[in-house]
């Protein structure tokens, strides 16, 4: 495997694959699952993320791949990112995000609207968190959802 940058130190725990389940927050059983992979690429200098996730509420019924590079921007200290997802408005339509880590471990995942807030088990091995529209106002409620991802590998 490739070694990842050290720059990349905040979001090492994400590195491997992770199974996720989850609702949307109108729901009494988990309504979304995932597999999603973290891993250093281009001499460690990017993170690849893939990611396939079913999302089966009655507000939004689909299934979407993506694929999403993270890299790091020293001048602002932040982890931009640029995804490609299938359901995205076409092909070739790109989504930036940003992802952050606050001081007290908490991970931050910001993009499209929307703003994800997540915490680590104490192993690492589990995060547990949601998303919420964020205060751009671009955000739209029935895409609020909290997620539980265990680490698989």
């Amino acid at each position: 495997m490739t070694k990842l940058d050290p720059a990349f130190k905040p979001l090492e725990k994400l590195i491997g694959t992770w199974e996720s389940a989850g609702r949307t927050l109108d729901a009494t059983e988990d309504n979304i699952f995932a597999t999603t992979t973290f891993e250093p690429t281009l001499n460690g200098k990017y993170i690849k993320v893939t990611n396939h996730m079913s999302f089966k509420s009655p507000k939004a019924n689909f299934e979407h791949d993506s694929l999403e590079i993270i890299f790091y921007d020293a001048e602002r200290k932040v982890f931009p990112a640029s995804s490609y997802s299938t359901i995205a408005d076409g092909p070739g339509t790109l989504t930036e995000y940003e992802w952050a880590v606050e001081a007290d471990g908490t991970l931050i995942h910001r993009g499209a609207g929307a703003i994800y807030h997540g915490t680590y088990s104490e192993d690492g091995n589990v995060l547990k968190g949601g998303w919420r529209p964020d205060e751009s106002g671009d955000g739209r409620d029935e895409a609020s959802y909290d997620l539980t991802m265990t680490r698989v590998s």
